[in-house]
């Protein structure tokens, strides 16, 4: 059995519970293919627990990058780009 495609994304993890919080698909240099770092509108940046937990700040720098399913199902925060 093939395993299923993967993508890399940029999340944070939730103050409560601790789930990945999708922010943004990862993106690559074409030429290097070394990793982007992400557009940010902000320093700090309000995001929703995926499980309803709370809506709370979060700093850049809590955002990681993690592995999933190629097509996850959240839409890219508006302070990523």
């Amino acid at each position: 059995m093939s395993e299923s495609a993967k993508e890399v994304y940029w999340g944070v993890k939730c103050h409560q519970c601790g789930d990945l919080i999708g922010l943004a698909k990862v993106r690559y240099d074409q030429a290097s293919g070394k990793v982007l770092p992400p557009t940010v509108k902000a320093t700090n940046f309000k995001a929703d627990c995926p499980q309803g937990h709370s809506r709370d700040f979060y700093s850049v720098s809590e955002v990681i990058e993690f592995q999933g399913p190629a097509v996850l199902a959240f839409p890219t925060h508006p302070d990523f780009r």
